[in-house]
């Protein structure tokens, strides 16, 4: 009799169990579908701590997107309701990111990073915590990046230290769309007065005579922000690193430093007609997408602007709202002063900032501490 009291009992439990296990998990059948994306949307970066194992480099010559064994695959993942497009609309790749190895003792990192969340970036952070050695290494860290990318997907880069956000990406892909119709290019740079560190050569006369020629005196290309496509840009880093491999010996006297600036090479690119149009480059001469705030003797840049009221900046100057603005050079003395203009119209918690450090996933509750 207890033995079979016993498994009366079991019985019972069994089909309770199973009861309350297909009341509490949704059916299959019934459960609506939601829109897959892959790591490479700009709400999930690859994994770039596989197979590279943290280093960066310039690259073994595969193509953008394509899987070389140690690359990290795309993950499909579900957005949440507020991270999918509107119904009906195309999905497309974006990917803002920065290259800081450790925090400035400015706090104005930070502030980038702030500003970032308040435009509703979710700005990936790489090369955190390595020893800064160079300037190339953002360089070299973007192609460890570009080739695990979409050939499609539009990056977006600036520096880390003296950049101040003001834009959503919905706009900043608006304003890139508008300046690729305008001028036929897909990799664009900002744009600076000065022709740094070229004008150390020949007197400056390149600069000068052979550097095309702009609408306003942001005439010269500077490589602390751009935008473009994963495939575009990779051909771009790789040709600007085999000159710095090859050449560093020579060019250093011109950087004055310890190593060769980039810059000076990307320079030399967009001075030549033929490797201007390769590489499909142009820059942000009336700052559409790009301000840059450094000043030289033939160019001050930091009366132009004019505080809207809104959270943006006005050029009076071309008439355009950039979307970010470079504190690049002497720049920065302007920084507390738009920095804390900005800051007063932040929400007072930026919840659910996230942020992403060498492929890590961080979050935070409030950005404001």
């Amino acid at each position: 009799r207890l033995n079979a009291l016993a498994i009366t009992i079991i019985v019972l439990l069994s089909a309770c169990l199973m009861w309350v296990t297909e009341d509490l998990l949704p059916n299959p059948a019934q459960a609506p579908s939601a829109p897959q994306r892959e790591v490479t949307d700009r709400r999930q970066p690859p994994n770039t701590e596989t197979g590279t194992g943290g280093e960066t480099g310039p690259g073994t010559g595969d193509a953008p997107g394509t899987d070389t064994g140690a690359t990290a695959r795309p993950v499909p993942v579900q957005p949440s309701a507020s991270q999918s497009p509107a119904p009906g609309a195309p999905y497309r790749c974006v990917y803002f990111y920065t290259y800081a190895t450790g925090p400035d003792r400015h706090g104005r990192f930070c502030q980038s990073l702030r500003s970032a969340a308040s435009a509703g970036i979710e700005l990936r952070v790489h090369g955190w915590g390595k020893k800064w050695i160079n300037t190339e290494q953002k360089f070299g860290d973007a192609i460890t990046l570009l080739k695990m990318m979409k050939p499609d997907c539009t990056m977006v880069f600036a520096d880390a230290y003296d950049i101040l956000y003001l834009s959503s990406p919905e706009r900043f892909l608006a304003l890139y769309d508008r300046m690729a119709a305008q001028t036929s290019a897909q990799l664009v740079f900002n744009a600076e007065c000065e022709c740094y560190p070229n004008e150390r050569i020949d007197g400056g006369k390149a600069c000068r005579e052979v550097y095309p020629t702009a609408a306003t005196p942001l005439r010269y290309l500077n490589t602390g922000a751009w935008i473009g496509p994963a495939a575009t840009a990779l051909r771009f880093h790789r040709h600007i690193m085999a000159l710095i491999e090859g050449s560093a010996t020579r060019w250093k006297k011109v950087s004055q430093s310890h190593s060769v600036d980039e810059q000076l090479f990307a320079n030399f690119a967009y001075m030549d007609p033929e490797l201007r149009a390769n590489f499909s480059l142009a820059i942000d001469s009336h700052t559409t997408l790009f301000a840059t705030m450094h000043t030289t003797s033939q160019c001050d840049p930091k009366p132009w602007y004019k505080a809207m009221g809104n959270g943006t900046y006005l050029n009076q100057f071309t008439g355009q709202q950039p979307a970010l603005i470079h504190f690049n050079g002497n720049g920065k003395e302007k920084w507390d002063e738009v920095e804390g203009e900005l800051s007063t119209r932040y929400p007072h918690n930026v919840d659910n900032t996230t942020f992403w450090f060498n492929g890590q996933f961080l979050q935070r509750q409030d950005s404001t501490k």
